[in-house]
């Protein structure tokens, strides 16, 4: 939706699953995909309207440094969304 609404998204990965990311983003022309730690993010303060963290934060090392970050990048009264599973209380057969 945000592609017909003249918006864009930018996804950051860290480098270790770069290829796979830059492949998969390219395939959206309002994507831009880049490679970067989240110790040293290649965004400026207040320059997202929205953050998602999927699968990420449970393997950042200081946790308090990243969510500074984003917080850094995040526009006043901008959203954060976080996915983190815990596998070892996720149930597989059911």
């Amino acid at each position: 939706m945000s592609a017909r609404r003249g918006g864009s998204a930018r996804s950051t990965s860290a480098p270790t699953r770069s290829r796979q990311h830059n492949k998969r983003g390219a395939e959206f022309g309002w994507v831009e995909c880049r490679t970067a730690d989240i110790a040293s993010p290649p965004h400026g303060d207040a320059e997202f309207d929205a953050v998602f963290a999927v699968q990420v934060l449970e393997y950042i090392t200081d946790l308090d440094a990243a969510l500074r970050q984003i917080h850094r990048m995040l526009r006043p009264g901008g959203g954060l969304v976080i996915v983190a599973t815990d596998w070892s209380s996720a149930v597989w057969h059911s």
